[in-house]
């Protein structure tokens, strides 16, 4: 069009470009409909170049018939089979085995207050020091992007603060390849800005973490519709093709998934998302055990995984995870229990003989008491559980705290 303008008129008009990763055929009225503000339409006038005849490729109509029509693409060029295979390609290699792939989509889907956020600054903090992701799956040290759209800066902070015991060892080498993107004003589309700050190259090979798919978009997009979704995995795509580096994308399930066994359908944007992902790794809650989690892989390529479509166990302890053994029954960790454990362990003082002669004991008098009767072994982390134990049934009503480590059960009408 730009020829026929420039030889029929005499004037070089301006092309303009629309941005790479939009659907095929995408133009003004689709744009109108997703976005009255007209946002591409204004950013492809703004990209608009001005068309030279002389360094043109554009086939003349003359010349687009028989054996004369010519590649506009050079990059689309067919190549046979030996021609190919004798190319370099680059063969990509996991960068967290069964998890995160060299330049590809990651999905993490969990349901809400699960901990996605806390699992993403864990897998940060592994790939930029080298350290075994969830204590199991080996992982390859590389340069690391953290864009944190969900909390707030001070949460973030105080929440990598937290972690850092787990990291002493690796603290050198994070603070070498772990850079964190300060969140900005929440609900806008952050992707753009992200091409910014990957354009110098410094994050090839690497990986970018965003957390989350929600609050990574503008108001005008819906997460539960996978039309809308189409123009965000066109910028992901466009961003691991340009820049090579691996996404790895955190979003929630959907409502009304969290009784039944994990599947790759509870991820929010459905096929758009999963379609597109060459590993997704999704968490549930579990009933069993406030700080428990079933995990499960639920999609992967090129790999071979021992733990494909298998839950397994994942403990939470202080925002750290640490995978457990593969489950048998699924779906008993998604019923709530008939009797908590807290509860049930509360009856078992009531019914023990000294507790009931002491109106009045401390965390020896109970350690006692799990030692002898529940055969409990005093660890840290079981000492930590005992701690959780007495806030919970202290809120509860169970407990009373009367002083400082001095506490007393409290009477209960039947």
């Amino acid at each position: 069009m730009a020829d026929t303008i420039y030889k029929s008129l005499g004037v070089l008009p301006h092309i303009a470009e629309w941005w790479y990763g939009l659907p095929k055929g995408f133009d003004c009225s689709d744009d109108y409909e997703q976005n009255p503000k007209l946002e591409e339409t204004y950013s492809a006038i703004g990209n608009a170049k001005r068309y030279d005849p002389m360094k043109s490729d554009i086939p003349l109509s003359s010349e687009l018939n028989g054996n004369n029509l010519k590649t506009i693409n050079e990059g689309m060029k067919p190549m046979s089979y030996k021609e190919f295979m004798s190319e370099s390609w680059h063969v990509e290699v996991p960068i967290v085995d069964n998890i995160v792939t060299e330049n590809s989509l990651t999905t993490i889907g969990g349901d809400s207050g699960i901990g996605k956020s806390w699992l993403g600054m864990n897998l940060a903090m592994c790939i930029s020091s080298g350290k075994k992701f969830l204590d199991h799956f080996p992982t390859k040290e590389r340069r690391v992007l953290l864009a944190q759209f969900e909390l707030t800066n001070g949460q973030v902070m105080k929440r990598l603060d937290i972690l850092k015991p787990k990291y002493f060892m690796q603290r050198e080498l994070i603070q070498k390849n772990l850079e964190i993107l300060p969140k900005a004003e929440s609900f806008q589309d952050q992707w753009k800005p992200l091409y910014d700050l990957l354009d110098n190259g410094s994050y090839e090979n690497g990986v970018v973490i965003v957390d989350n798919l929600y609050t990574s978009v503008g108001v005008d997009v819906d997460t539960s519709k996978n039309q809308d979704l189409i123009p965000v995995i066109n910028k992901i795509d466009e961003i691991m093709m340009k820049y090579k580096v691996a996404v790895v994308l955190i979003t929630h399930h959907k409502k009304g998934t969290k009784e039944a066994p994990i599947q790759m359908d509870d991820i929010l944007g459905g096929a758009t998302i999963t379609r597109w992902s060459s590993n997704i790794f999704q968490m549930k809650n579990s009933q069993v055990d406030n700080d428990l989690r079933v995990g499960k892989i639920t999609k992967i390529r090129d790999e071979v995984c021992e733990l494909y479509d298998k839950p397994f166990k994942i403990r939470f302890e202080e925002g750290y995870f640490i995978k457990g053994e593969i489950i048998d029954k699924e779906v008993a960790h998604y019923v709530e229990p008939s009797e908590r454990w807290e509860r049930k362990l509360i009856e078992d003082m009531r019914h023990y003989g000294e507790f009931s002669k002491k109106d009045k004991w401390d965390r020896d008098w109970l350690w006692s008491f799990l030692s002898d009767h529940q055969k409990w072994d005093k660890t840290p982390s079981n000492d930590k559980k005992v701690s959780r134990f007495l806030n919970r049934v202290i809120a509860w009503g169970f407990v009373e705290k009367l002083t400082h480590n001095t506490y007393t059960l409290v009477e209960i009408d039947a």
